[in-house]
């Protein structure tokens, strides 16, 4: 059984889990209460109010559960020697939190995205881990998904070679951009090079493989999206519905224009909401336990947050 920790008590880390519409855990401190293979011994915020307000919260009884540990810092909780530490504080705050956690030889950190604001913070915080032989992983969610994961391996087969590529996303380019980032880098395997242009409200970046990643922003407040569309010389995927909905679409002959191919009907793999952290916390022990390789590492933290300087100079 791993000893787990959880910094920072905000909507990621611990306030979210009391959305009745979200799928359960919704949060850190959710997610580590539900894997049966992990103990949550602390959590801290530096707000006393969300630490207070973590002690009313009812605590599911759990066989082997043993008492939390509440805290305004994060030095009281590591004196608890977890093996895992979530970080779900602001971006700025993760660097000093993540070589904390590091000089304090745990095993494994999951840190909220963005990773840092500045790549040279990333490479620092990568190769504090590495010495330390902490595990760096980075919570790209959907990265975690098993649906997702079995998506992107189908990729190649299903769509030959990536021609394009278009995002939808709302909210701002540092809260959702990570997550459309690493979703494209994910489905298309390929690396992002070189940003082409941008604005306020789209931004064209090229892949390595030659095909144009296209990001298009929306207003958070007309509604939320969040969608990746990748197309191949083969066909279609469709990522819709937050990452919850995954379709694909075959190229067929063209059912009006003779010569012409077109985009078939869609065929639904999958489609129903799910908890994206569940699987996170399972995978994180998984690596622990010597069964798995990271999905989500420090250096794709890196990765997006290269290009989020690019976008946002």
């Amino acid at each position: 059984m791993y000893r787990a920790a959880v910094i920072g008590l905000g909507r990621i880390g611990f306030t979210m889990e009391a959305d009745s519409r979200r799928p359960k855990p919704a949060t850190h401190v959710g997610a580590w209460l539900a894997c049966p293979r992990a103990d949550l011994v602390g959590v801290c915020d530096v707000d006393r109010a969300r630490v207070g307000a973590a002690e009313c919260w009812p605590v599911p009884p759990r066989p082997a559960a043993i008492g939390i540990s509440f805290s305004v810092t994060a030095g009281a909780i590591l004196e608890e020697e977890p093996d895992i530490v979530s970080i779900a504080t602001p971006p700025e705050t993760h660097r000093a939190l993540v070589e904390e956690c590091a000089a304090a030889w745990v095993k494994a950190v999951v840190c909220e995205k963005p990773l840092a604001l500045s790549a040279w913070d990333c490479r620092q915080m990568i190769a504090a881990c590495k010495q330390a032989g902490t595990r760096l992983f980075v919570d790209h969610s959907r990265r975690f998904d098993p649906v997702l994961r079995l998506a992107a391996s189908e990729v190649p087969r299903r769509l030959g070679e990536i021609t394009a590529v278009v995002g939808h996303y709302s909210g701002s380019l540092w809260e959702s951009g990570p997550h459309i980032l690493d979703l494209a880098r994910m489905m298309t395997h390929q690396e992002i090079g070189s940003v082409l242009g941008f604005s306020e409200k789209a931004a064209v970046i090229e892949l390595d493989g030659s095909a144009l990643l296209t990001l298009v922003a929306h207003d958070a407040a007309d509604y939320a999206i969040f969608e990746l569309h990748v197309y191949g010389r083969k066909g279609a995927l469709l990522v819709t519905d937050s990452g919850y909905t995954v379709a694909w679409q075959d190229a067929v002959d063209h059912p009006y224009f003779t010569g012409y191919r077109g985009l078939g009907p869609r065929w639904y793999a999958q489609g129903f909401a799910r908890s994206f952290l569940a699987p996170m916390a399972e995978h994180v022990c998984d690596v622990l336990d010597g069964k798995a390789e990271p999905v989500s590492t420090g250096e794709d933290g890196l990765a997006v947050v290269r290009v989020l300087e690019a976008l946002n100079p």
